[in-house]
């Protein structure tokens, strides 16, 4: 197993070598992935996805305040409304990301910068349409996927927090047959499974812009402690040519990424601190 030290949000530090234990819809074990040497490019021959991670247990206060000023007037009208810390700082410093992504783009200043989104409440970049973002938070852990020209949507779930109506979800809303085989496992294997289906459900659909809703039913997973495999999709491209990407964080969280296609690769895992939100300079880019 490939162990991966949690990003904080505290100083800059660089990304260790071995970032996750992963699985793939196209391999059983993904390899170490490792910090690029240069930025992103938008021509660039083979599709991949970026994840950007920041984790705020450790230092909250001092993320939220330096990702404060890249927003735009709107965005911190919408922050001062939240009544939850946690909720707060997950918008600033999400929102603070996708600037800093589009602005190291297209070289503009991230205060310029136009975030939108569309029906779904899926984050876009109006000036940027090679560009595809998807946010995921769960807890004080934020995700952000980056990709180009390939959409992507990701998903995070606090593997410690249970729920009690699990069971009955995948009951009532998976597919009969996949239901049956999470019905068979015993805690605490049932839960993580569980957690597994659901996120990458739950990518699957930001990838099509649909959420979670449609895709409980409509997105069926094949989930195994060593692979996992799209069995069908009712939208978009068939199962067979989407890219799946599931792994754990060191913090017991699941993550999923999911593009609809093939050969999308996951090439690099990046900390996102407080020096990096300060600056205005996200790792890599």
């Amino acid at each position: 197993m490939k162990e991966f030290r949690a990003p904080t949000c505290g100083r800059a530090s660089v990304a260790p070598r071995a970032p996750v234990t992963a699985v793939s819809s196209r391999s059983g074990m993904e390899p170490p992935l490792e910090k690029p040497a240069t930025a992103p490019r938008e021509d660039a021959a083979v599709p991949s996805v970026r994840l950007f991670v920041a984790r705020l247990e450790t230092d909250m206060p001092a993320c939220e305040a330096s990702a404060w000023h890249w927003l735009s007037a709107q965005e911190q009208a919408r922050a001062n409304r939240f009544i939850d810390r946690h909720a707060r700082a997950r918008h600033v410093i999400g929102r603070s990301a996708l600037r800093l992504i589009a602005a190291a783009v297209g070289g503009a200043d991230p205060r310029a910068v136009e975030v939108a989104e569309a029906a779904g409440g899926k984050p876009f970049l109006p000036a940027h349409p090679r560009v595809h973002t998807s946010v995921s938070h769960t807890g004080a852990v934020i995700v952000v996927a980056l990709s180009f020209d390939v959409r992507v949507g990701v998903d995070i779930e606090d593997g410690a927090r249970s729920s009690v109506r699990s069971r009955e979800i995948a009951a009532r809303f998976f597919a009969a047959d996949e239901a049956q085989r999470l019905a068979r496992l015993p805690e605490p294997a049932y839960h993580r499974r569980f957690l597994r289906h659901w996120t990458v459900k739950e990518a699957v659909g930001k990838a099509l812009g649909q959420g979670i809703g449609p895709a409980l039913a409509g997105v069926v997973v094949d989930a195994t402690p060593g692979a996992v495999r799209l069995v069908s999709v009712l939208s978009g491209p068939p199962a067979r040519l989407w890219s799946i990407h599931a792994f754990d964080l060191p913090g017991g969280e699941l993550v999923a990424i999911a593009s609809p296609a093939a050969g999308v690769s996951l090439s690099s895992l990046h900390n996102v601190t407080a020096d990096h939100l300060s600056s205005g300079r996200l790792p890599s880019l």
